[in-house]
């Protein structure tokens, strides 16, 4: 799927309404831990735009950390090209490599340390954004001080009006 640099500004700076959304619901994993998603459909401009996806996820045991991304569909592909992510508190480090803004390139976040994602940061030298994850990101400041204000943050930079339709994720042990 090709997007353009237009298209995407168009997507990331459009009001966003999510709908149909799915409840926070464990997410089986290679990795062992049993991650909790949540996932909504989403308007834009008052209209449905085919294929665009707001998700979550965090972990029960420990809401400490968090990951926020909007993507959408790939026609043909049983894949998401994602278009922003905001990785809160995350458990590994980030490089990123020789691509986008000049400013960026090269930085190294460690572990912990909040940085989103912007698509429009990977684009390529025709003006396509590339699908190969988001690659480079760039440091939130301040750091969001625990869950829902993350959340609260992620939904402010997409410009995602019912925010309060986003049910709090089932905390199990110590709540951040």
């Amino acid at each position: 799927m090709q997007l353009s640099l237009a298209e995407a500004k168009h997507i990331l700076e459009a009001k966003k309404e999510l709908f149909n959304p799915h409840p926070w619901s464990p997410v089986n994993n290679r990795a062992g831990s049993t991650p909790l998603s949540f996932s909504a459909r989403v308007r834009l401009d008052g209209g449905a735009y085919r294929g665009l996806w707001f998700r979550a996820s965090t972990f029960a045991h420990n809401l400490g950390t968090g990951t926020f991304q909007l993507s959408i569909e790939q026609p043909g592909v049983k894949s998401h090209l994602p278009l922003y992510r905001l990785d809160w508190r995350p458990f590994r480090d980030h490089f990123n490599g020789p691509d986008g803004p000049e400013e960026l390139r090269g930085l190294w976040f460690k572990e912990g340390v909040t940085h989103e994602h912007i698509c429009l940061f990977d684009a390529d030298e025709k003006g396509n954004i590339r699908s190969d994850n988001l690659a480079t990101a760039r440091i939130v400041t301040p750091d969001p001080g625990a869950f829902q204000e993350a959340l609260t943050y992620a939904c402010a930079t997409l410009s995602i009006m019912n925010q309060n339709d986003i049910p709090p994720a089932p905390a199990q042990g110590r709540m951040v």
